[in-house]
């Protein structure tokens, strides 16, 4: 609800205001009977039952009452329609302070029930406020009684599935609650997009009570003017960022008798005023856009405006063309005004359905009021007619219900008697800046001379000219004046002129509070609730300075939307002083130093994510003593188990908690009422086992890694991951040739796939085989022997060719025979799938192969594995060969 319809809502919107003021008693029930568990048991072996002071667990729900508040938490996920409480007092008339019902995943759930039923349940006639929470929808009541049910009722959805709330519980609900009710919200304050609200026929049926009606957050679907057939007593209805796509309920007719106050706010959201036109008791439209329509007496409000729009008044009179007529919010004023428009008379003034009106006739040509028959004119509260040319004033030339006159800066020499009397009884008058002169043979007459001057937005100027010209000898009133600082140049302007002037300019020193007020803050003083308040807010402060001590009262220091990051201790001048703080929108991380005597404290939108032992020790402390009142929402609290008695205490705050269902946990974003201790504090067994998991699943993970160490160490070469564990350090970085590819030329075909997979892929090593890289006319067994030594590798192509070629074999062995000594394996065997067994080798060469591993090529995994048994040699330290290079032989 915005801020700006509160200045004129006739009925209290929140359930958090309504709830502060209803009437406590001094009678509430403080103990749960000793017999409770005989009485739930009744000898049955289908329940247990334990209490504990006032504290009692059954095998179905778990029951704690405290100072007559009663907490209920069922533990069963699915309920019957039988309640199994039993009553927990054997008193007639007794009352609580608070019902709350908890444990209830659902609202479909049958234990899901109006206040008066459990409050049935528990023997109690009265609560003064009953709370019942499920997994999608929390309901308030007010005041709920057996004989009459609960004043106020507020219906708030959290949860969606699919963006679709439960409306038939809400509809059953509202239906199922007695008939007293005043007032009715219905909103959705879940973090999805906004669901739809399906009104049901007859869910209003016998709520003829009702006062006030509120949707917020929803999509409206099926509302009709039948909705609100059986509210004859509407007055207020609102529709808060919700959206309407058919206005056509509101033709209404009860609607047109009776609503006072229509509110429908939200982005782009088009009220049609022309179904208005006909609610002759419509003081207010709230909204964003309005369409074109003139004929509507009801005024218009935009959010965050100041003022309301104005069409025509009751009798469908409309402003004067020269004039501005509107309605001014916060002052609750209609403001005509036609101030300095060169205007000679008044002209026939609208009278609006609403307000004070007012009329701002200052600085024009008037010389004479007009006769009280001039239309609108007799219903003004309040008038300006000041730097006008009036020269004479009667009492029929006076509205009759005015209450403030402005005639300062006319031509006025004298007032009858009769006017004097009746002003001085009726109206509150500014006549400073006129000719009047007492004589002192008419000493009665001059005591109605004896005016409270209003000082205005006068130039020095004008008042220094005024005394001037006029000559006039001042006398003020014995009482020296609470004024503000304006006033001196007032003063010093009467300096010879004004009895005791001395102390008068005294007391423009005196004020009510000692210490001097901060320059980026504003003091005053509210006389209604006697507090002393100092406005910092919205001022980009770092800290809270020095506060001025008032002469009597408490403090209120309003420092929110600043970058507070911590609280002063108590020797800063005037804090100890201060009881209601306004910290919201601020940059704090810890909550300490607060003031001994706080009753209110708001911390909305910090950064606080804990509160430590001894300010929590302070809140339960400050609310069982006193009305303390807490907000705390918009903090990234931490839901743990270290943190679980600032959990339990905000779970039992209460009404003392205003935002208590908007608190979330930092982390998970979960609704801090709705967490369970039990979730963040797990069992020592759940803790022991969690560490025994934990370290098999390590034992585990390390035994895969052994076991797979081959194929990981392969993955991590083939993605260059983890480098400095998959490649091997080699000892003949400096040899010409990566590998030497031994072949017989039967199967010469095969070696094109090895170049292009080798030579040409990624690592680019550099090979050497003999159609290359070997020069005509060396021995063959040179040129093997030769190969052998200037390759980091040998790749054998171990085919049924090269096991019946005889230089297959030579090349085989003088590998073997070269490589036999070597630190790191230099030999690859690439075994092809024809060949089945070794008997063409010789038992050197066989025993070899049956004793050492070898690539079979027919491995899906072949090449990632040839490429890994390859030298694993950085490309910067490469040695670099050009194309025409051949084996130099010694």
């Amino acid at each position: 609800m915005s801020r700006n319809i509160l200045a004129f809502l006739p009925l209290v919107l929140t359930t958090e205001i309504y709830f502060c003021t209803i009437p406590k008693s001094d009678s509430y029930l403080l103990n749960i009977r000793e017999d409770y568990c005989d009485i739930y048991c009744q000898g049955s072996n289908d329940k247990s039952c334990l209490k504990t002071n006032n504290t009692v667990v059954t095998n179905r729900f778990q029951m704690e009452l405290e100072s007559g508040h009663l907490r209920i938490k069922w533990k069963e996920r699915r309920g019957s329609i039988e309640s199994n409480i039993t009553s927990i007092t054997d008193e007639s008339g007794t009352e609580l302070e608070s019902l709350t019902v908890t444990g209830i995943p659902s609202s479909k759930d049958d234990r899901f029930r109006p206040g008066i039923d459990y409050i049935r349940d528990f023997g109690a006639s009265k609560v003064l406020k009953y709370e019942i929470y499920s997994g999608d929808l929390i309901i308030l009541e007010a005041e709920p009684d057996l004989k009459n049910g609960p004043s106020h009722l507020a219906l708030i959805f959290t949860f969606t599935v699919e963006n679709i709330i439960n409306s038939h519980a809400a509809n059953s609900y509202i239906r199922r609650t007695m008939d007293n009710l005043k007032t009715i919200q219905i909103r959705y304050e879940g973090r999805s997009q906004t669901p739809e609200f399906w009104m049901e026929d007859g869910t209003f049926k016998g709520k003829t009570q009702l006062n006030l009606l509120t949707f917020q957050g929803l999509k409206m679907e099926n509302l009709t003017s039948n909705t609100f057939s059986d509210l004859k007593s509407l007055k207020i209805l609102n529709f808060t960022n919700t959206l309407v796509r058919n206005q056509n309920f509101l033709s209404s007719e009860n609607l047109q008798k009776t609503l006072e106050l229509f509110v429908m706010s939200g982005k782009e959201i088009v009220i049609e005023t022309r179904y208005f036109e006909s609610y002759s008791k419509l003081k207010f439209i709230h909204g964003s856009i309005f369409d074109t329509h003139e004929n509507i007496t009801a005024f218009m409000c935009k959010e965050n405006s100041f003022y309301c729009l104005f069409t025509r008044g009751v009798h469908g009179r409309r402003c004067p063309e020269v004039c501005e007529c509107r309605y001014m919010r916060y002052e609750r004023e209609f403001m005509i005004d036609c101030s300095e428009r060169n205007l000679n008379e008044i002209p026939p003034l609208p009278r609006p359905i609403t307000g004070c009106p007012t009329l701002n006739f200052r600085g024009n040509n008037l010389r004479h009021l007009p006769s009280q028959s001039t239309p609108g004119y007799n219903h003004l509260m309040r008038l300006d007619i000041s730097d006008n040319k009036l020269h004479n004033l009667e009492i029929s030339q006076l509205p009759v219900h005015l209450e403030h006159l402005n005639i300062g800066f006319n031509n006025i020499s004298t007032l009858d008697k009769k006017l004097v009397d009746y002003m001085a009884k009726n109206i509150s008058l500014n006549s400073f800046g006129n000719l009047f002169f007492p004589y002192c043979d008419e000493k009665p007459s001059s005591d109605y001379y004896n005016f409270t001057l209003t000082f205005q937005e006068r130039s020095h100027s004008q008042i220094h000219n005024f005394l001037i010209e006029r000559g006039r000898n001042i006398h003020l009133t014995d009482d020296p004046w609470h004024c503000f600082w304006k006033m001196t140049t007032f003063l010093l302007n009467l300096r010879g002129r004004v009895n005791h002037a001395r102390k008068y300019a005294a007391a423009l020193e005196f004020s009510h509070f000692d210490g001097e007020c901060p320059d980026d803050c504003i003091c005053l003083r509210n006389y209604y609730s006697m507090e002393f308040i100092v406005d910092c807010s919205g001022e980009d402060l770092s800290e809270i300075p020095p506060l001025p001590i008032p002469m009597y009262g408490p403090t209120t220091l309003l420092f929110q939307n600043n970058k507070l990051r911590v609280l002063p201790n108590d020797a800063r001048l005037g804090y100890a002083n201060v009881v209601r703080l306004f910290l919201a929108n601020n940059r704090l991380t810890e909550l300490d130093n607060l003031p001994r005597n706080l009753s209110y404290m708001d911390i909305r939108n910090n950064r606080i994510a804990v509160i430590n032992r001894k300010t929590l020790d302070i809140f339960e402390k400050r609310t069982k003593s006193s009305d303390l009142k807490l907000f705390l929402s918009g903090n990234p609290w931490a839901c743990t188990c270290e943190e679980k008695d600032f959990l339990g205490f905000v779970k039992g705050g209460g009404p003392r908690i205003g935002d208590v269902t908007n608190i979330t946990c930092g982390d998970t974003a979960n609704l801090l009422i709705e967490t369970d201790e039990s979730s963040v504090c797990p069992s020592g067994f759940v803790h022991y086992l969690t560490l025994t998991v934990s370290f098999m699943l390590m034992i585990l993970s390390i035994n895969l890694m052994i076991y797979f160490k081959q194929p990981l160490l392969i993955w991590f070469y083939e993605h260059g991951v983890c480098l400095s564990l998959a490649a091997r350090r080699e000892l003949d970085e400096r040899k010409k040739f990566d590998a030497f590819l031994s072949f017989t030329h039967k199967d010469e075909d095969l070696i094109e796939e090895f170049v292009e997979r080798l030579e040409n892929g990624p690592q680019k090593f550099q090979l050497c085989f003999y159609l290359r890289d070997w020069l005509l006319g060396v021995s063959i067994p040179e040129c093997i022997s030769q190969s052998v030594k200037d390759s980091r590798r040998i790749i054998i192509l171990m085919t049924n060719h090269f096991l019946k070629s005889t230089w297959g074999r030579l090349e085989f062995r003088l590998a073997l025979h070269a490589t036999s000594q070597d630190r790191c394996k230099r030999l690859i065997v690439v075994l092809y799938p024809e060949v089945e067994n070794f008997d063409d080798l010789d038992s050197e060469l066989r025993t070899y192969m049956v004793l050492n591993t070898y690539l079979k090529r027919d491995d899906p995994n072949f090449w990632n594995k040839l490429i890994y048994s390859m030298p694993h040699i950085k490309v910067q330290h490469r040695v670099k060969w050009t194309d025409h290079e051949v084996i130099q032989f010694s």
